[in-house]
């Protein structure tokens, strides 16, 4: 039987226990702050917040922060909830302490804008020393030799702030107008003038109706143009025109731009009246009718609202003529071609 000291049991393993947070409050405001120990601690943070929030009252908010190195640099996560809204900012510094200042004051900004006086005002006012660290260099041994420095122009140091909600903000003005993909009513007023239907160059006012699902539409559209006066030799007549048109259009876009391509027929009538050369004039009243081709462009500064330009292609079949008297000269007779622009503005209903 062998002899010798009794065995005794293993020790269990070691537990390692979590290191609990560092955390502080101040003013209603929580704060958890996880970084190394030359960042400073949660009572640093809240002091320094509380500082730029002296007259502001209390606010309910917690404060989530993560500070760790990066780079040539240090990066912080800053996360700051209320109840029913969550804010996340990134934070980039030089140095740590640094980062805790510029943290201090965009959790101040974050809580009151109005309030945080003092923060901004040393920020704008000297910036150097609100970015100086707290800490001075350590005095330079006795007895040795120090080189001579020579004086330098200070350099600007940037703390970069970045918000998810200020780049989400920013993307949605990039993005296109929301504009009714599937279906919209139209509505659109403009001013036209063009040359070949009516006598010489003729202007006058349209309101269009119509209805768009996805890349097609329908539209109708009512024209007038105010009267004109047409001369020859000794006699003169005042001619004005009424015309409808019903079209079938194929809209593309981008962006804020969209750009319908139309056709439809178009017919009206066109009144003339002699006013020279004629003892007792009377209005008569002589057909138009014909097709129509338009090609457009509509660009949306706003959500439903469009700036309209639009250039229209007519061809008649059945054109006005217009004589003085019964077995008179031919005063007038429509063009076989004419062209018509139209401006205007466009409204999405619906």
């Amino acid at each position: 039987m062998p002899f010798g000291p009794p065995q005794l049991p293993p020790d269990p393993p070691a537990v390692v226990e979590p290191a609990e947070p560092d955390t502080a409050t101040a003013g209603g405001l929580e704060f958890a702050w996880d970084a190394p120990a030359g960042c400073g601690t949660a009572d640093t943070l809240a002091t320094q917040v509380e500082r730029y929030l002296a007259e502001s009252g209390a606010h309910a908010l917690k404060i989530d922060a993560k500070a760790e190195p990066r780079n040539a640099g240090w990066h912080l996560s800053l996360s700051m909830a209320r109840p029913g809204q969550t804010t996340v900012r990134e934070l980039d510094a030089p140095s740590c302490e640094m980062l805790t200042k510029a943290a201090a004051l965009v959790i101040a900004v974050h809580v009151d804008v109005v309030g945080t006086s003092q923060g901004v005002r040393e920020l704008v006012q000297a910036p150097d020393d609100f970015l100086a660290l707290d800490d001075p260099l350590p005095p330079d041994p006795i007895g040795e030799a120090v080189a001579p420095t020579m004086e330098s122009t200070p350099v600007p140091t940037t703390v970069a702030v970045r918000s998810r909600r200020d780049e989400e903000r920013l993307e949605r003005r990039r993005r296109p107008p929301a504009r009714r993909p599937d279906r919209a009513g139209v509505l659109r007023l403009v001013a036209h003038g063009g040359v070949g239907e009516r006598p010489g160059f003729f202007g006058g006012v349209g309101l269009a109706g119509g209805y768009q699902l996805r890349t097609f539409r329908i539209e109708a559209q009512v024209d007038y143009a105010v009267p004109r006066v047409e001369r020859q030799d000794a006699f003169a007549g005042s001619f004005q025109a009424v015309s409808a048109t019903a079209r079938g259009c194929w809209v593309s876009s981008f962006e804020r731009w969209e750009f319908p391509l139309c056709g439809g027929f178009r017919a009206g009538g066109l009144r003339g009246i002699a006013t020279r050369g004629s003892e007792d004039p009377v209005a008569a009243w002589s057909p138009w009718i014909g097709l129509a081709a338009d090609a457009a462009t509509i660009w949306s500064p706003i959500p439903d609202f469009g700036i309209y330009a639009g250039l229209g292609v007519l061809a008649a079949f059945r054109r006005p003529s217009f004589r003085i008297g019964l077995e008179g000269d031919s005063l007038y007779t429509s063009a076989p071609v004419g062209v018509q622009l139209n401006l205007g503005v466009e409204l999405k209903l619906f």
